[in-house]
């Protein structure tokens, strides 16, 4: 539709160099028109992602609808004010929406929503291999939905997830870590090995777990006397270094 309406401003513009109003007029509907079809992509994305959550496809459609939103809205204005700047205005708008993606951190914003909509029943699925797949900023959020998901299979799903990391830095054989490279420092790597650091017990607990559920059979470094005991429904309530695991009767 912007080649459409940049094909007829060329091939209207008299010779005084004005485009005669009515070609105004019908450029303006066809922009009006592409702007409800803009809104109208936004708001069935954002019933999409209340219902099976973020991914990284999704915010980059997200992104790129809100840009040619903001694009439409500038060529609209200079339809009506020939010396505004549309192109300058809308390079300057993609630039900083780009900045403020980039600033947010689009993975660390995905595991966020993710995860946080699932524990609060917002989303009634959790696709933990999405989350699992993303950069560092999501490690935190794999151990909060660890720690607090009231399904098993969940959490025995976000320690799998979790200890595919604490293997990348070699703290699955020992719980020292190595030097990391200056070339690869930033903020969420340094707090993703805070914290799996702090975590390994727990993470290496429920990949234990998640182990025997596979295989049927006690993972052999598995120390039963660690492993919570579980509910009635195959629940393992969430996990207290601290706590002494109570005793139960159950065979």
């Amino acid at each position: 539709n912007l080649g459409l309406v940049g094909g007829c401003l060329g091939l209207s513009r008299k010779a005084a160099g004005k485009v005669p109003l009515v070609t105004r007029l019908f450029c303006l509907f066809i922009l009006l028109f592409s702007l409800g079809l803009v809104a109208a992509s936004v708001a069935k994305m954002a019933l999409y992602v209340g219902s099976f959550g973020l991914t990284r496809p999704r915010v980059c459609t997200l992104l790129f609808m809100l840009m040619m939103g903001m694009l439409l809205l500038a060529v609209a204005v200079r339809l009506f004010v020939p010396r505004f700047a549309y192109m300058r205005v809308g390079i300057v708008a993609m630039a900083l929406i780009g900045l403020g993606a980039a600033y947010a951190d689009v993975d660390t914003v995905i595991a966020r929503y993710n995860v946080r909509s699932y524990l609060d029943g917002t989303l009634t699925e959790m696709d933990v291999e999405t989350v699992g797949s993303l950069s560092a900023g999501a490690t935190p959020y794999l151990i909060e939905l660890m720690e607090q998901s009231r399904d098993r299979d969940i959490s025995e799903r976000a320690g799998y997830a979790l200890y595919d990391r604490l293997r990348e830095y070699g703290l699955d054989t020992k719980d020292t870590l190595p030097q990391e490279d200056a070339r690869a420092f930033n903020i969420d790597r340094v707090r993703e090995r805070r914290l799996l650091q702090e975590k390994r017990g727990e993470i290496i607990l429920w990949w234990q777990r998640y182990r025997e559920d596979m295989t049927g059979e006690p993972y052999p470094s598995c120390d039963p006397d660690e492993t919570a005991p579980l509910t009635t429904d195959g629940w393992a309530p969430p996990y207290d270094p601290n706590e002494t695991p109570p005793t139960t009767d159950d065979p």
